[in-house]
């Protein structure tokens, strides 16, 4: 939201999205958009290396592109694809690029007036684009470091719940309510095998569904 308040003291981006590419998944996620015609930011372009989107077109070659109406009908005829969204009067997306590796896609539209970027309006987005590029990757590292530590304090509270309850019971729940912070237990279990018997049990079970009494409930899996 920042990125895009500043950005619109020196152009319009009054249609504006960032894309964030997940080179694992192949996916592209738009965690912003600001749209003026009620475009949200709910879809994900998945197998992005084959999509035909324009937003895949700027992260897989890392370059500029700025098109106009005409020309992105005419590109979604020859390759097959269609728009995501409302198309535009004219289209300017730029790579987000950190260390030579391309993170995203930054873009601005209009729906109306097919010259409202020209050579100077493009040359400020690319510009930015760099910056705004080593904004999100400083704080999806800070992020990282945030989820980190976080695991880290789990583990501990775990390692502590069972150093000093008196019980199992008491050291399953203490388990459960470290974890928590880090994950959705709402429905949870823990299972003891044993080998000899080949009898699995669940001595502690927490199910909003089944209602299980988790002090008393055993279940045998061996039968």
């Amino acid at each position: 939201a920042s990125i895009h308040k500043s950005l619109s003291r020196i152009m319009d981006v009054s249609n504006f999205f960032i894309g964030l590419y997940d080179s694992q998944k192949d996916i592209i996620t738009f965690p912003f958009v600001h749209s003026t015609v009620g475009d949200t930011d709910n879809f994900v372009i998945k197998n992005s290396k084959t999509s035909n989107s324009l937003s895949s077109r700027v992260i897989h070659t890392g370059k500029m592109v700025i098109t106009n109406r005409e020309e992105q009908e005419a590109y979604y005829r020859k390759t097959g694809g269609q728009a995501l969204g409302t198309p535009a009067a004219l289209w300017l997306g730029v790579p987000l690029i950190v260390k030579g590796k391309v993170i995203g896609a930054m873009v601005t539209q209009n729906y109306q007036d097919s010259k409202i970027f020209g050579e100077k309006e493009a040359e400020i987005f690319s510009s930015v684009s760099d910056q705004v590029a080593i904004a999100i990757d400083r704080k999806r590292s800070e992020e990282e470091l945030v989820h980190t530590e976080q695991n880290i304090r789990t583990l501990f509270k775990i390692s502590n719940a069972v150093n000093t309850t008196d019980n199992l019971q008491d050291m399953y729940r203490s388990i459960r309510k470290s974890l928590e912070g880090i994950l959705d237990v709402t429905n949870f279990y823990i299972s003891i095998y044993d080998k000899k018997k080949d009898v699995l049990t669940l001595p502690y079970v927490v199910d909003v569904k089944d209602n299980y009494d988790s002090n008393e409930q055993y279940l045998d899996f061996s039968k």
